[in-house]
């Protein structure tokens, strides 16, 4: 694995040609530390577009388009600290909080809600979601509830 970096030597910026890391060396957190997130929606922009923003500070992040994967995912055993829920074909979104929050391992997870319209933003905090939050979304924002949520 080579890297370009720079290193000051004498007051001077100097930058080597490569440096070699051993082998066991990692550029990238144990899984163990890495924070999880799974993002539901029907938008493949909007799947693409969170899970970037997310990937960058380090969050493994998996995504589901669709009821079945959703399903599949929150029955399975692995843990996630947030999940970003948006709209499904299937599903409303209020159906979709219950459903997470049905699952006993989930219940300490971050729900955020993304959505088109605010009708049913108090329903939704009320079935379980922690964070609701209307389209056109602010990444910074975004970031900002799953971090205060994540990390209480």
């Amino acid at each position: 694995m080579a890297w370009r970096g720079r290193v000051a030597r004498d007051g001077k910026t100097q930058i080597p040609d490569r440096v070699t890391f051993p082998l066991f060396f990692n550029d990238t957190l144990p899984v163990s530390f890495m924070k999880s997130m799974l993002i539901i929606d029907r938008s493949e922009i909007i799947t693409t577009v969170f899970s970037e923003l997310f990937e960058r500070p380090g969050w493994n992040v998996d995504v589901c388009s669709d009821r079945q994967c959703a399903l599949e995912r929150l029955t399975g055993d692995w843990p996630y600290d947030a999940i970003i829920a948006g709209q499904l074909r299937e599903t409303s979104e209020v159906e979709l909080v219950g459903m997470i929050r049905g699952f006993d391992h989930r219940r300490t997870a971050a729900v955020v809600v993304v959505l088109e319209r605010a009708a049913t933003g108090n329903e939704l905090l009320s079935t379980g979601a922690d964070e609701v939050l209307f389209k056109p979304v602010n990444p910074r924002l975004l970031m900002w509830a799953v971090d205060r949520h994540v990390n209480r």
